[in-house]
């Protein structure tokens, strides 16, 4: 009984390390801005270029998303991810053991590199060792531990760098890289062996010719690029709102400190974090993917309009509690976005799923590089034309301007209403 509990354990076990290996991803993604002062004083640099600096990790991730789907596609798992995990520890000894900002930027386009196989290996993982009718709920799980990563940096490692000084902070950090490294090598696994379908699946991998072939068929697909348009709309709360423009909103609208801000915008992840495993769950028992993901983008398009413009008729004087509520709920309504990962996997077959998720992913970070500029723009346009040269943005410049994102959710939910619906498919 004990022996055929741990068999159907294993897999779970198996999956949860690439799972660790995303959650150190995050947390070397966010690491700078848990120790910004820090960083801009060792390089000697100001705010522009430490937003250059910073963006270098972007670079190497996003380009990487489709070859890293190939490698995992083609070659072990587990060699490919200890390689990885490798190298973002020496990216991460390179920024922050130099002095100099253009090695240290090498260091972070280094670590982008790596990073680049964490996500996509935890779906395709999902895919090797999990049954079909699971992966609606592991897509969402793998996005919260994502949510909790971000926590983690910003509460944890933000208080182990004011208690402990920034380079004992630096040496756990590695040494928590360190940690996951070990666990790919003696606990991760590539395929079930004992599994004939699994070995089959296998060889078929090891073809370079049978994945770019259905490489170019999934760039010829309609849906694809269709799924791949959604799911950037769809991620814009994350990246427009969560990631940069957030916290400047509520600080300006509210006239609050952008600690409060800061906290008021977490609510979203812990939104995002908690209800995301349920919906994986749910969609996976129902078998539907398409329908959850149409009503949480119309009710986010709703929400996200009540928030920047009720407060606007009300002269912002709202209390700070509707606004913990309001945002967590705005959160919880995102979580629906990793679903948009299973309907691109599961219009293929499992031997390329590393490559499928990849080019999703991909479309989907490439979003986020034209929307969060994108979104500045539109607030800086309104700012010109309404305050006519003054230096501070108002209130009015960032509820108009970030009209952008309930707009594209909007559209998003109309976009996935087309969708081809893959659900019903899962055994």
């Amino acid at each position: 009984m004990t022996e055929r509990k741990f068999t159907k354990w294993f897999p779970w076990l198996i999956w949860c390390v690439p799972c660790l290996f995303y959650f150190y991803d995050v947390v070397l993604r966010v690491l700078p801005s848990t120790m910004a002062d820090h960083l801009m004083s060792q390089f000697h640099i100001n705010a522009t270029q430490f937003g250059i600096f910073a963006a270098y990790y972007y670079y190497s991730y996003t380009a990487m998303q489709i070859p890293v789907g190939v490698i995992l596609d083609h070659f072990s798992i587990r060699k490919s991810l200890l390689a990885a995990c490798i190298v973002c520890i020496i990216g991460l000894f390179l920024v922050h053991m130099v002095t100099n900002v253009y090695i240290a930027s090498m260091g972070r386009f280094i670590m982008g590199f790596g990073c680049a196989f964490a996500f996509v290996a935890v779906l395709k993982v999902a895919t090797v060792w999990l049954a079909p009718r699971h992966f609606g709920m592991v897509a969402c799980i793998a996005d919260s531990l994502g949510m909790l990563a971000g926590i983690f940096a910003d509460l944890i490692i933000t208080k182990l760098n004011v208690s402990f000084g920034y380079q004992s902070t630096m040496w756990t950090v590695a040494l928590i890289g360190v940690i996951v490294a070990a666990l790919i090598l003696f606990v991760l696994r590539d395929s079930p062996k004992t599994r004939e379908l699994d070995q089959q699946v296998t060889r078929e991998a090891k073809s370079f010719s049978h994945i770019f072939r259905e490489l170019a068929n999934m760039i010829k697909n309609p849906q694809i690029w269709i799924i791949g348009v959604l799911g950037a709309l769809a991620y814009l709360p994350s990246s427009a709102l969560g990631d940069v423009w957030g916290i400047p909103y509520l600080s300006t609208v509210y006239h609050m400190s952008t600690i409060e801000a800061g906290r008021i915008m977490s609510t979203f992840f812990f939104g995002w974090m908690i209800v995301g495993p349920f919906v994986g769950e749910l969609s996976d028992h129902f078998r539907n993917r398409k329908m959850p993901i149409v009503i949480s983008l119309f009710l986010d398009a709703v929400l996200l309009t009540l928030i920047l413009y009720v407060p606007y008729k009300l002269d912002y004087h709202v209390a700070h509690w509707i606004l913990y509520v309001a945002f967590f709920l705005f959160g919880a309504l995102t979580s629906t976005h990793p679903l948009i990962f299973a309907l691109a996997k599961e219009n293929y077959d499992k031997s390329v799923a590393g490559t499928v998720v990849a080019l999703t992913n991909c479309l989907v970070m490439l979003g986020g590089v034209v929307f969060q500029p994108l979104t500045g723009y539109m607030i800086d346009t309104v700012h010109r034309h309404f305050t006519l040269g003054t230096k501070a943005y108002t209130p009015l410049d960032f509820t108009l301007g970030i009209a952008l994102v309930p707009v594209s959710l909007l559209v998003a939910a109309i976009i996935a209403m087309w969708l081809k619906d893959t659900g019903k498919t899962l055994v």
